[in-house]
């Protein structure tokens, strides 16, 4: 017999959630370890104890960032019949202007820094009432958005053997 949605068992579920969240510690912890050496020893004294005279990590991230973020992207549709090309130039208009609405240049920047010490991790989709609420008059439900997600805040089953399951 076939569980009912309602039958979930949160304390298990909570239980899965924080033994996940621990078999990341490692990563977390190197990115941290990154991200001070990044920062260098004058930043703040949390950052790296030894003094670094040229910092290539930050030299690195400057440069490959810069090489793989540098604007916003584009988007180019075409179509095979001439009538949907009017459909496919409107769309493209519409997509062009959306990536320039969300500013989808600074948040692949904020994932590429982090997939270059870690994971970058993004998260993308159609903005529900709630997430309306949440980001104020910037976003509207119904709306595209792409937000970076902090290593931190991410946790996902180790266990699980298909990230989609129906």
């Amino acid at each position: 017999m076939a569980a009912k949605k309602d039958d979930v068992n949160y304390g298990h579920m909570c239980d899965v959630v924080h033994r996940c969240y621990q078999g990341m510690k490692d990563f977390r912890e190197e990115r941290l370890s990154g991200t001070r050496h990044l920062a260098g020893h004058r930043y703040s004294k949390n950052s790296a104890d030894k003094k670094i005279y040229v910092n290539l990590i930050s030299l690195y991230v400057n440069i490959v960032g810069r090489s793989l973020i540098a604007k916003n992207p584009r988007v180019m549709l075409t179509a095979e019949d001439t009538d949907d090309q009017k459909v496919a130039n409107a769309m493209q208009t519409w997509a062009n202007d959306e990536i320039e609405h969300i500013n989808l240049a600074e948040t692949l920047k904020r994932v590429v820094l982090d997939a270059l010490f870690s994971i970058g991790i993004c998260k993308i989709g159609l903005a529900t009432p709630a997430d309306a609420a949440l980001f104020s008059w910037q976003l509207q439900a119904g709306e595209p958005f792409a937000e970076p997600v902090d290593l931190d805040d991410f946790v996902y089953d180790i266990h699980a053997r298909d990230i989609i399951k129906d």
